[in-house]
């Protein structure tokens, strides 16, 4: 009928001393009851007309000497069911050309041992439920039309801070040692 069955009760070794073809019509299947090692010595290239399925039942171990690139042309979706950490002894650099959203369940700690910035080329928003604290040895606050501090209680100030302005509304007394 056509089949070929290839059957040893011991080992089977090929030796092709040129090139190699294998072409198969239908579908394939391989099964290997033990341990697999395939060593390539040039390139290994993959082409998948279709979908591209791995599971791996235990854990990937993946070492790159070089450099890894990656392009996804639709969506790239990552699920971490436990802990994910990421070591770079290099610089960072992302670069996000639409929106960006970070959502956290739990807390969120930014350590920077040296200098940090953020800048927005529109509005910033700073908000808590609870409480900000914001603390430095030097705070500087400007505003280039108008600034707002408001509160419905609290203390600005202490006894080495100079106030400026234009004028001043109290709803209770003023001390001061002189009051001009």
């Amino acid at each position: 009928d056509g089949t070929v069955i290839i059957s040893a009760t011991n080992n089977t070794i090929r030796i092709t001393a040129g090139d190699e073809k294998v072409i198969i019509e239908g579908d394939g299947h391989i099964s290997y009851n033990g341990n697999l090692t395939l060593d390539v010595t040039g390139d290994y290239d993959v082409k998948v007309g279709g979908d591209y399925n791995v599971r791996v039942a235990g854990d990937e171990n993946k070492e790159v000497v070089g450099s890894v690139k990656e392009r996804v042309y639709r969506d790239h979706e990552t699920n971490v069911h436990q802990n994910r950490s990421e070591y770079v002894l290099g610089v960072t650099t992302e670069t996000r050309l639409s929106d960006h959203n970070t959502i956290v369940k739990g807390n969120v700690r930014n350590y920077t041992e040296g200098n940090a910035e953020i800048l927005s080329g529109g509005n910033m928003k700073l908000s808590a439920e609870n409480t900000i604290t914001i603390t430095s040895d030097y705070i500087s606050q400007s505003a280039k039309e108008k600034l707002f501090i408001t509160g419905a209680s609290g203390t600005i100030g202490n006894t080495e801070i100079v106030y400026y302005g234009k004028g001043a509304t109290f709803e209770e007394g003023v001390t001061a040692p002189t009051f001009t």
